[in-house]
């Protein structure tokens, strides 16, 4: 049973009206359902500890409650149920329990490597394949007297850290009779019925599933909670385990133990049988799994060498931690030595030594762009606490993610014999990336610059065809510096030089906000204001430093950008008093960071200084070396790429009559990680009474749904609910991409570009009641004499209002039931553009009595494409909404979705008298509502990648003319052949 499903599968003791059309009997019963193992006290249970241990038995929990009945427990049971059953007219016992869907084995080709165990008779059985997903282990409880099932499955390095999976499915079932989680539940107001909900057994969790934290941290759910069931017994007989790992990284590794905890149901408490493989690096379908050990008194297995000489080697006191189950990175959460800081590295971290049995883990990014920026973690493993400070350190991007400065300072207490996370705050290094995801592996620790109290000073060495260094200055000093230093290339020499001019720009806004001299709109918060001066002076620096200046105009556009976002209106549509409030707020802003970067001596005021023009070098020896003879001449043509999107964004709406406010939250909060976190969306589950609308990167979707009422439907494995109140929901934003070359007169260039956007919206909705319209009008027929003989004779006094609303809402076949969704974007490349919109709604209408329901539905799809091509520079620009909405009254089941598919493509060449560069700039975005969507996003991915290599191929050998016509035809043809 999963940890955010056990609210729901408890005994619910309200009304229950169960109808039998065929016998006109109407019966009531004050339990919601029973079923044979399901009890209220289980549902309490909330998991267990895992054991330092990794074979040590896991206490489960008392048998009583858990494990296997007993005899009288089971005669009891069936008492209870046949007297359910004649209480309900039907012999049954209710609402009976579903079974859960097994899946097909895709190890099933493989051989299962078996290990028995004498002592209680148990044999289990595992294998291992590689697959799109990860490594994929089939396990099987072959032999159990008892029919235990799986308490926990996981691995773990020899470094004592533990992964657990990310996803089961079950392959095989013990036995049906051992399944009991079903479950519905029917809310009063006033005496009247307002709503009813009933469910049972799923195969998704994503909108409960709440990531696993560390091994220190509370209990953990058994696999059998996960899996659905209430009890240690039965259910599960063979299952896949996913775990999010791939070859490369089991090869760093080298190997890997396999554990698996089977229950023993007729223990008192009930405990649990440790099996344990090795797992080895093999061929490319699938690792090489060897028979290791248990934690029963005997096995008839041998123990291999390997498995003793793992034991011997790789023994701990305690799991190190848990990855994350939900998206958490591999590197962070099972690895080897590059997650763990050597001894150098670890004594740059503290300063000085570090105690032998102190490890410093390769840490995670928490997704913000200034303040809390890392979790930094630390293992110690000694018997005594461990002070530490963080230090002024810089961590270099890798690329595809920002740097980061930190000044340091902060002091921690690390406990004996814990894990520690230490908060590491900072300040983004590079305005034009984005920050690391919460929960991303930042750049390995080696790689990180720690200069230290009594670093040597920093020289800067000559480096050929070096740019200008803009207005940058040696901090604090008023020496300008003899070239741009390229942080993604020479971090060992930016590192320094940006933290020198964060402790000088920290230093001097401080100073000018208590004289009163800075003054910007968050003057009325002073600590937000200072925040927000030294990240932006610090961009300012940075980009200077590289030579890619950071302008008023840039600011201004993300002010206007944040703005769009904001308000959901075009800076061009705004009134004028708010376009004049904007520039000035811009303007304030921009004096102020280029105030405080002038007053810090880390950008020379106006123009910017050339190397020679100011103080001698001289007057700081040793610090900046000898300027260059010549003035370094900038490279005759400079490709730049600018690349901006509005922040994603997610407008979740649940109606109230579904589920309970915690309930509630978990979908919504599941539905806006999936987005933030670049999960795949269109994975998210909807349950009946959901509507949400997303804005990604370059993409728009979302899906609607309204479930009412459908009491009658066959093979219903739907969750519904009574009504919903009516649900709109709204996303938008803006993806702007643009390519331009620098160069001087002597050049000329041109860039060729075109966007392509697919919008699909569909809609579909099911009528119930087709071939069940006379059993209403039976059931109203007989309303009346039915609801006066069940509230005689079955009803407790003061119910039979509450009796009287059900009925009535159970023979009432009205509804007006919809679902709708819409797609609305823009596309500008140059002066081409194109505007689409693809709207597509469904109505279940039905009144009450009439045979006919009027239903409605289908799809569809708009294609938008723009191209052009200009001298110098070309933007293309996207700019799209998601619009999707649903509710439902009576019976009805209605459901809308949006899918969208963009891709743009910039070709730019440059033609100089000393020779010609060229330049690529792609992108694309998509959501796809299918059984095959992540495939499908990978690969568009790879082929808009593919398109990108070959043109550049082209130019590169001389196939591709670089004539303006020629270049957009070939964009054009790339784009529309990707689509």
């Amino acid at each position: 049973m999963h940890p955010g499903f056990r609210s729901r599968v408890r005994l619910l003791h309200l009304p229950v009206i169960t109808v039998v059309a065929c016998g006109i009997l109407y019966a009531c019963s004050d339990t919601l359902f029973a079923t044979e193992t399901s009890t209220a006290e289980s549902a309490d249970l909330a998991g267990y500890t895992p054991p330092a241990d990794p074979l040590a038995p896991i206490t489960v929990g008392p048998r009583e409650l858990l494990g296997k009945k007993s005899m009288g427990e089971k005669a009891a049971a069936g008492l209870v149920g046949g007297l359910l059953g004649s209480a309900l007219g039907g012999g049954g016992s209710g609402k009976a329990a579903e079974r859960p869907r097994t899946r097909r084995d895709p190890s099933r080709k493989q051989d299962y490597i078996a290990l028995e165990h004498g002592t209680n008779k148990l044999r289990t059985e595992a294998r291992s394949l590689w697959t799109d997903d990860g490594l994929l282990i089939s396990a099987r409880v072959d032999k159990s007297p008892d029919h235990g099932t799986f308490q926990a499955v996981f691995l773990q390095s020899c470094d004592g850290q533990r992964l657990y999976p990310q996803e089961y499915a079950i392959y095989q079932l013990w036995s049906e009779q051992s399944l009991s989680v079903s479950w519905s539940k029917t809310t009063s107001s006033n005496g009247r019925m307002v709503s009813q909900q009933s469910g049972g057994w799923s195969d998704t969790w994503s909108e409960d599933f709440t990531p696993l934290q560390m091994a220190h941290s509370p209990l953990l759910p058994a696999t059998w909670q996960e899996l659905g069931f209430d009890r240690a017994e039965g259910g599960a007989r063979e299952l896949g385990a996913t775990f999010r790992l791939s070859p490369a990284q089991l090869r760093q590794m080298d190997q890997l133990a396999l554990f698996v905890h089977v229950t023993e149901p007729a223990l008192d408490p009930v405990s649990t049988t440790a099996s344990a493989w090795l797992l080895r690096p093999d061929s490319a379908q699938a690792p090489r799994l060897q028979a290791g050990g248990s934690s029963a008194a005997s096995s008839d297995a041998a123990q291999s060498d390997g498995w003793q000489q793992w034991q011997q080697r790789c023994a701990h006191p305690e799991p190190l931690l848990l990855a994350d189950a939900g998206d958490g990175s591999l590197a962070s959460a099972v690895g080897g030595s590059i997650d763990v800081a050597s001894p150098a590295m670890a004594a740059k971290l503290a300063g000085g030594d570090v105690p032998a049995g102190v490890q410093f883990l390769r840490p995670k990014g928490t997704g913000q762009t200034t303040g809390h920026i890392i979790d930094l973690t630390i293992r110690n493993d000694t018997s005594e606490p461990w002070d530490y400070t963080v230090p002024a350190m810089y961590i270099p991007s890798t690329g595809k993610y920002q740097s980061y400065v930190v000044p340091g300072g902060e002091r921690h207490s690390i406990a004996p014999g814990t894990v520690h996370t230490v908060p590491v705050k900072g300040y983004c290094g590079d305005v034009r990336r984005p920050p690391v995801p919460a929960g991303v592996a930042m750049p390995p620790l080696e790689d990180w610059i720690v200069p230290g109290a009594d670093a040597p000073v920093i020289a800067i060495p000559d480096r050929e065809n070096a740019a200008p260094p803009g207005r940058a200055m040696l901090p604090g000093t008023d020496t300008a510096l003899p070239r741009a230093v390229n942080p993604g290339l020479e971090p060992e020499v930016a590192g320094p030089l940006l933290l020198g001019a964060l402790r000088e720009i920290e230093q001097k806004t401080t100073e000018l906000q208590q004289s009163g001299e800075l003054r910007t709109p968050f003057s009325g918060n002073p600590e937000r204001e200072h925040q927000a001066v030294v990240q932006q002076t610090i961009w300012l620096y940075a980009a200077e430093l590289e030579g890619e200046p950071y302008t008023r105009e840039e600011f201004t556009q993300r002010l206007e950008s944040q703005y769009e976002d904001r308000t959901g209106v075009p800076i061009a549509s705004a009134s004028d008093e708010e376009q004049q409030k904007l520039q000035q707020g811009a303007d304030s802003f921009w004096d102020a960071f280029e105030l405080v970067g002038v007053e810090a001596k880390v950008i020379s005021h106006g123009p910017a200084a050339t190397a020679g023009e100011t103080e001698p070098t001289e007057a700081l020896p040793g610090v900046i070396g000898e300027p260059p003879a010549e003035k370094v001449k900038p490279p005759p043509c400079t490709p730049r790429e600018d690349v901006n999107h509005s922040p994603k964004t997610v407008d979740v709406t649940v109606a109230d009559s579904y589920g309970n406010d915690e309930t509630r939250k978990k979908i919504r909060d599941g539905i806006r990680n999936a987005v933030q976190s670049n999960k795949a969306a269109y994975a998210t589950a909807t349950p009946p009474a959901t509507a949400y609308s997303i804005w990604g990167h370059d993409h728009i979707g979302g899906i609607s749904s309204a479930y009412a009422k459908v009491v009658f439907l066959e093979d219903n494995d739907q969750e519904w609910v009574w009504s919903t109140d009516p649900m709109d929901t709204r996303s938008r934003g803006t993806g702007i991409h643009t390519l331009s070359f620098n160069h001087g007169p002597e050049c000329k260039s041109v860039v060729a570009g075109a966007a392509l956007m697919w919008i699909k919206a569909s809609s579909h909705a099911f009528d119930p009641l087709e071939n069940s319209i006379e059993v209403f009008r039976v059931l109203d027929g007989v309303k009346e004499v039915s609801v006066k003989y069940v509230t005689d004779k079955f009803l407790p006094p003061g119910l039979s209002d509450a009796a009287e609303a059900g009925v009535d809402a159970i023979t009432d076949p009205s509804s007006d039931t919809y679902a709708g969704a819409t797609g609305n974007a823009t596309l500008t490349v140059g002066g081409s553009r194109d505007q689409q919109s693809a709207n597509n709604a469904v109505t279940y209408k039905r009144k009450d009595k009439e045979d006919k329901a009027v239903v409605g539905g289908g799809e569809t799809i708009k294609k938008l494409f723009a191209s052009d091509v200009k001298p110098g520079s070309l933007s293309s620009v996207l700019e799209a909404e998601a619009h999707l909405r649903a509710g439902a009254t009576g019976n009805g089941l209605a459901k809308a979705w949006l899918e969208s598919l963009y891709g743009t493509l910039l070709i730019g060449v440059c033609e100089c008298p000393g020779g010609s560069a060229f330049h690529v700039l792609y992108d694309s975005g998509q959501f796809i509502r299918s059984e095959a969507a992540k495939q499908a996003v990978e690969r568009a991915k790879q082929e808009m990648q593919q398109a990108a290599e070959r043109i550049n191929k082209s130019l590169a050998n001389g196939q591709q003319r670089t004539d303006a016509a020629s270049l957009k035809a070939r964009a054009e043809g790339e784009l529309k052949a990707w689509a």
